[in-house]
């Protein structure tokens, strides 16, 4: 999971020249919350757990 927001990072870094870093915010700025939220998921269902609870910690 590390290494997938470090690509992305590098990514962002490489387009800068490309685009307005607004733009680039705006665009990568949903993926984070996206890619913990399906971690997640995908742990719970790994140690069968039906759903998340309200003290779930998200890094």
């Amino acid at each position: 999971m590390a290494a997938a927001l470090w690509n992305l990072n590098r990514l962002a870094q490489s387009m800068a020249g490309l685009m307005p870093i607004a733009d680039l915010q705006a665009v990568f700025s949903g993926y984070e919350p996206a890619l913990m939220a399906a971690y997640s998921e995908r742990i719970r269902a790994k140690l069968g757990l039906m759903w998340a609870g309200e003290q779930d910690m998200y890094y």
